[in-house]
């Protein structure tokens, strides 16, 4: 080896690059042209890999498995240095080798560096068609992935977040620096493109000697490439100046200051190096040191700002402070003001939705020990949250964050204790979201009546900023207010000695603060003071002596606090703000708000206290019954009727399914099963996740939460809709009626029947129920996210066929009146053809509905929406949550098409038989038309489904249900469509099945449309197993309710095709919803919860969780939740009273007014179609004695009196049910575990709520009847 390579000396001086380690060593080949991978060492390095498996020489490159079989052709080295390796270990093999000393050191590569780099590689690829060009930097990561991004932009015509994602796919997690990605949009993107760096990955924060808490590298960085843009340089992994115990070593800490035992101190340096990296990321802190967020002491200054922006007020707790990072169910990790880690054991956090535990989430807390009946228990009190699942909600508003506490940690915890998974008295601590109020509740935090229930010392008052992000570090918004009798400071004391000749030895302790020293301060030495020479000690001023008073020791604490900080506390001591000053203040000059009581503080006690959410009595009205705000199904109830608003199928079922082939595929049929660890044959196992090798099955609501018997009507407002209607209508008890307009109703068929055909194609042996027990599916790695047990098959074709001959059709703007009091009206949409948002009038009230609605200009009629505007209440639901805009998606849909088939391969388009696809046929044929390039003979566009041919018929058939300009076909003469003459020209070809001529007939290149776009079932399915071992084939996923990263699961490994992810989403989003709102202007608006909550999005997709919507007087529509809509024009009724019932009158004189007399009647009010009338009570009433009269006239009895706890307990117990006793503040809860039920009893004898399966609540109903009294006999 030259001089100029690597020596021995170079290598022992300079070492292995940081983080080079435990860097991943090569990534997949992209797009079949580059295969990227970190820089190799040469085995003059091997001495410092001393794990075998981790060394990497260039060697290791060339016979890679990730090559598929593909010879490298050139060699490009990005990295500024050359003694890593000597370039003849490359040129041995034949091999071209570039040098391309790239700026690096944070600098994304140049415009000149890129140009070099595109005029080698293309040089390259034109003289060597198929071979590789193996590229690599430091770590293979952001240089790397810049230039072969920059490659598909400039030289294929990529867009730039695609290409970027292409790259990213390949090496997860991609260019992970956020300047690198600014740089690239900038240079390639749109004016309004905006693209997030990933989360950077776990190695880069550490876990080899290149971090250390010497504050210095071991390895060093003098002239070398270690520093080359590929990662953060290095630091201090600590939290800086820390304290020793006089060896040099840091003392073992301990957490909680040793009282509590289940959380250890960390001292693998690596290990809380990668940690303390990792929640410094997440927090963006800029510094070393503790990142969590730093309250400002309140002062004559700052006070002010309480009345320049909306606050929040909570207590400030007398304990100590620790950011906690849930990193999965094992891995729990505290860290305190001093930057120390302690790892928490025996605590769990369930995941809402999903049957595991919530992963990669920072909470910031404040860990308390209660006094409750001289008895200590330690508490940790959520009140921040950074992040969550791994997506920052540092940079959303305070009151955002602090509902997702809520909703997403301490009520499933909650849940998880009703349903016995979490076992308080087994936890070791208990965990509850502390609580904020409106600053105007700042006064009752001082009374007494809120002091006595907390089981710690009040430390003062903090203030929280509602409208701002999380900031690490200094906040000067965030305020902290102490009684003046509390304020205090934190020093470094250091006690000095003086002795002078015949006079005893005399102490003086110095006060020192960081950025001085010089003392700032001196205090009187005693003998309990000495042991704290050294240490950090929390003082106080006293005014009337005029010195400092020792209070306690602050353990938690290795640092003082800084000047400023000890400057502004010293200012609110010398010009103190009284409570009575506080209280004040905000009485009189707080910001304006509407001011809300303060709830009660909760009353402790032994327990956690459960307050989970109740399941409303069935009879409650106004409900959403859809957990997936795109595809509501809401109830209405009034007084003389039950409005169904669309049904709902969850079709993400499916996903915890094997696709469906119509063979035994080779690849499928060599999974392995998941038996030896559940013992069932039909689970497979691909890639970690197990799947059901069994018929699909998909879920509906919940048929006993829904009463079908009791609804007289439903509006079906689209197709999916109406592919969910044979539920709920068939064997149901629903003997109401079903309105849809015409095309929905045809559409729907042709939906349905392919649906139906589709599962009769797949037809298997049905598997049985076991694998949907939590305990077996609880612990799949993809496990299903609601309860499979509640899951059902799809329905037959004699179902559907019941279930359409139910609907009586209707046009739009025809006004149709029910049950007399009632009507409601369809206005076009603008979602699919025929599809309706309807104006429903119940009793003057009116209510708007909209449901799928668009305002984007496809083939449908547009919406119209003057029908809707004025009302009393608004319901609005299918929202897009997608971050594209359907024209973006289409231009890289029809950009990756056409690239495709100019490499020769296949696109197939998984794909609903009815709607979008009418326009992407078209839209497609002009793409391929327009392009040059392609062959002579133009690539074919295939449509492929069971429906296919009826739906393209159907289409040129409801010219009224179009667009204008689609409309003006009709009158030419001519279609709507352009489908029959792609047909008649050869450019459009259809096929029901893969199975009839497609696989004889069918030319390469082509695009081809088939259904499923679930890719469970179907036609895509096959084809996806036949193309998916061709890389120069595509899959190009478009329907947004089925994502790639959900669907695409069982194929991941499975062949070399390449997948896409284009949603064209058509729904209203946040911004169109919002100017509509403007437009319609209704008094009051009701919105899906689901459009409130952070929502899963793919990698490296932009998410969209900000609910921008700025309406007024808006309300949540949360699952299974009663909502209110009090009627505020109801009318009088007017009731007919039979001459019967007057016979039986005798009036009598009024002791107040003699001219007006008065009489009673007994009688039975009949009502019927919104007529109302007094009818006589039957003469021959049932002779059964114990029967009441009421029961006898098929009217349900009343029942009164107060139901006492005890009493119930002891009936229960009477009938051998073994009942559980837990007391609550304001109710008592009666677990019946056997029975999976709860009976809640409210002390103030309003309520009481009886949960559990259906036929055990009649019993337990039964058995509360005979504790109370019938109201009347």
């Amino acid at each position: 080896m030259d001089a100029r390579g690597p020596t021995l000396e170079k290598a022992q001086r300079y070492g292995l690059p940081e983080r080079w380690l435990n860097c991943p060593k090569v990534g997949e080949l992209v797009h079949g042209l580059f295969l990227p991978f970190k820089t190799p060492m040469c085995s003059l390095y091997d001495e410092q890999v001393v794990d075998k498996k981790k060394r990497f020489h260039a060697e290791h490159v060339f016979n890679h498995p990730n090559l598929g079989g593909k010879k490298i052709g050139l060699w490009i080295d990005l990295t500024k240095t050359d003694r890593y390796y000597s370039d003849s270990e490359v040129k041995s093999h034949g091999i071209q080798y570039c040098k391309m000393r790239l700026t690096g050191h944070g600098a994304a590569p140049t415009e000149d560096e890129t140009n070099r780099f595109m005029r080698a590689v293309t040089e390259f690829f034109n003289d060597n068609p198929g071979k590789v060009c193996a590229i690599h930097c430091t770590h293979g990561f952001n240089r790397t992935g810049f230039l072969i991004a920059a490659y598909f932009v400039e030289q294929m015509g990529f867009a730039a977040d695609a290409a970027v994602g292409l790259f990213a796919a390949a090496r997860q997690p991609g260019i992970y620096k956020q300047d690198y990605i600014d740089t690239f949009v900038t240079r390639y993107g749109d004016q309004d493109d905006q693209m997030e760096a990933p989360e950077r990955p776990n190695w880069e924060y550490g876990g080899d000697t290149a971090y250390m808490d010497d504050m210095n590298s071991v390895n060093g960085n003098a002239g070398t490439d270690s520093s080359s843009g590929d990662g953060p340089s290095t630091s201090s992994a600590g939290g800086g100046d820390e304290a020793t115990n006089g060896t040099g070593r840091k003392p073992k800490k301990q957490f909680m200051d040793g009282r509590v035992e289940f959380a250890t101190w960390v001292d693998d340096e690596s290990k809380k190096a990668m940690l303390r990296g990792k929640i410094k990321d997440i927090c963006k802190a800029d510094k070393k040191g503790f990142p969590g967020s730093q309250p400002v002491s309140l002062d004559r200054n700052n006070i002010k700002m309480l009345a320049q922006e909306k606050y929040m007020v909570s207590w400030k707790a007398d304990g100590m402070r620790y950011l906690v990072y849930i990193a999965d169910e094992n891995n729990i990790y505290a860290f305190d003001r001093d930057n120390e880690v302690f790892q928490i054991k025996g605590i769990s956090f369930p995941h809402r939705k999903e049957p595991r535990h919530v992963q990669n989430t920072l909470v910031d807390t404040e860990m308390i020990i209660d006094v409750i009946n001289g008895e200590e228990r330690p508490r940790l009190l959520i009140y921040d949250i950074i992040q969550f699942e791994g997506f920052n909600l540092a940079k959303e508003n305070f009151d955002v964050r602090f509902e997702c506490i809520d909703k997403e940690l301490i009520k499933p915890r909650h849940e998880a204790m009703k349903s016995g998974r979490i076992r308080q008295d087994k936890e070791p601590t208990s965990v509850r979201r502390k609580d904020f109020w409106l600053l105007s509740a700042t006064s009752r935090l001082f009374e007494e009546s809120f002091t006595r229930h907390l089981g710690h010392e009040v430390d003062g008052i903090i203030f929280q900023p509602v409208k701002r992000r999380y900031k690490p570090g200094r906040d000067d918004a965030v305020l902290k207010w102490k009684p003046p009798s509390h304020n205090s400071i934190d020093f470094r004391l250091q006690i000095k000695k003086f002795k002078q000749e015949g006079c005893l030895p005399e102490y003086h302790g110095y006060l020192y603060v960081q950025g001085s020293h010089e003392p700032i301060s001196e205090m009187k030495v005693t003998k309990s003071l000495q042991p704290y020479d050294g240490r950090i000690i929390e003082c106080r001023w006293n005014n009337m002596t005029r010195s400092w008073e020792f209070m306690r020791e602050r353990t938690d604490k290795s640092l003082p606090n800084a000047k400023s900080t000890a400057m502004a506390v010293w200012d609110t001591m010398m010009h103190p703000i009284s409570q009575e000053d506080l209280c004040d203040f905000i009485a009189k000059c707080a910001f304006n708000e509407k001011k809300r009581p303060m709830p009660p503080p909760q009353q402790m006690r032994g327990g956690e206290l459960i307050d989970g959410n109740e399941q409303p009595p069935a009879q409650r009205a106004r409900t959403s019954y859809s957990w997936n705000g795109k595809s509501p199904c809401t109830v209405l109830r009034s007084a003389n009727i039950s409005l169904m608003l669309d049904c709902f199928i969850d079709l993400t079922a499916i996903n915890s399914f094997m696709p469906q082939l119509y063979t035994d595929s080779g690849r499928f049929k060599s999974t392995q099963p998941d038996g030896k660890q559940f013992g069932l044959p039909y689970l497979r196992q691909i890639r970690n996740n197990t799947y059901v090798d069994a018929t699909p099955e998909v879920h509906p609501v919940p048929l006993d939460l829904l009463q079908m018997d009791s609804i007289d009507c439903i509006l079906v407002s689209n197709l999916q809709s109406i592919v969910a209607l044979p539920f709920y209508v068939i064997e149901t008890g629903f003997r109401g009626t079903v309105y849809a307009t015409e095309p929905i109703v045809q559409f729907g068929r042709i939906l349905m029947e392919e649906w139906v055909e589709y599962f009769e194609r797949h037809s298997k042996g049905e598997s049985d129920d076991k694998w949907k027990k939590f305990s077996v599916c609880g612990k799949f790695a993809n496990a299903p996210r609601r309860n499979p047990l509640q899951w059902r098959q799809f329905y037959s074709r004699e179902d559907m066929e019941k279930a359409l001959g139910l609907i009586t059709t209707i046009s739009f703007k025809q006004e149709t009146p029910i049950l007399g009091s009632v009507s409601f009206t369809a206005h076009p949409s603008g979602y699919t053809i025929g599809s309706a948002n309807w104006m429903i009038n119940i009793e003057g009230d009116e209510i708007a509905y909209i449901s799928s609605a668009s305002n984007r200009a496809m083939h449908a009629r547009p919406a119209e929406w003057d029908g809707l505007k004025n009302a009393d209440y608004l319901i609005l639901t299918s929202l897009s949550l997608t971050s594209e805009s359907p024209e973006y998606s289409l231009l890289n849909l029809c950009a990756h098409t056409v690239d495709t088939l100019r490499a020769g391969g296949n696109v197939l388009i998984p794909i609903s038989s009815v709607g979008i696809v009418y326009d992407l046929i078209e839209v497609l044929v002009d793409k391929i038309d327009k392009t040059q390039g392609l062959s002579a003979d133009p690539p074919c566009v295939y449509f492929i489904s069971p429906a296919a041919k009826s739906s393209i018929a159907f289409a040129n058939i409801n010219a009224e249900y179009l667009r204008d300009m689609r409309q003006a076909n009709v009158y030419v003469p001519d279609e709507p469509f352009n489908h029959s003459n792609l047909i008649k020209n050869g450019r459009l070809k259809i096929y029901s099945s893969v199975c009839d001529d497609f696989s004889k007939e069918y030319k390469r290149p082509c695009v081809v449309l088939a259904g499923h776009p679930s890719l469970r079932m179907g036609d895509a399915v096959q084809l996806l197993e036949m193309w998916s071992g061709d890389v120069a084939n595509s899959l190009i996923v478009i329907d947004p309710d089925y994502p790639l990263n959900e669907m695409f699961g069982p194929f991941q490994g499975q062949g070399n095709i390449r997948p896409y992810y284009f949603p064209i989403e058509t729904r209203l989003d946040y911004n169109e919803a919002d100017k509509t709102l403007s437009q319609l202007k209704p008094k009051s608006l009701y919105i899906h919860d689901s459009f409130m909550r952070l929502p899963d999005v793919m990698p490296n997709q932009a998410p969209v969780i900000d609910l921008t919507i700025q309406y007024p007087n808006y309300m949540p529509l949360h699952y299974n939740e009663p909502f209110p809509v009090v009627s505020k024009k109801a009318k009088k009724r007017k009731i007919t009273v039979n001459s019967e019932v007057l016979r039986n009158l005798l009036p009598a004189a009024t002791p107040v007014d003699e001219n007006t007399a008065m009489g009673t009647i007994q009688a039975v009010l009949d009502c019927y179609d919104d007529r109302f009338e007094l009818m006589p009570i039957p003469k021959k009433p049932s002779l059964d004695k114990n029967q009441p009269l009421l029961g006898s006239l098929g009217i349900e009895p009343r029942y009164t009196g107060l139901l006492q706890p005890e009493k119930l307990v002891q009936a229960l117990s009477k009938k051998r049910i073994k009942v559980l006793v837990h007391r609550e503040k304001d109710a008592t809860l009666l677990q019946i575990d056997e029975w999976d039920a709860a009976i809640k009893i409210y002390a103030d004898g309003k309520k009481t709520n009886i949960r559990g399966p259906k036929e055990k609540r009649d019993q337990l109903m039964k058995i509360v009847k005979e504790q109370l009294q019938l109201l009347l006999p």
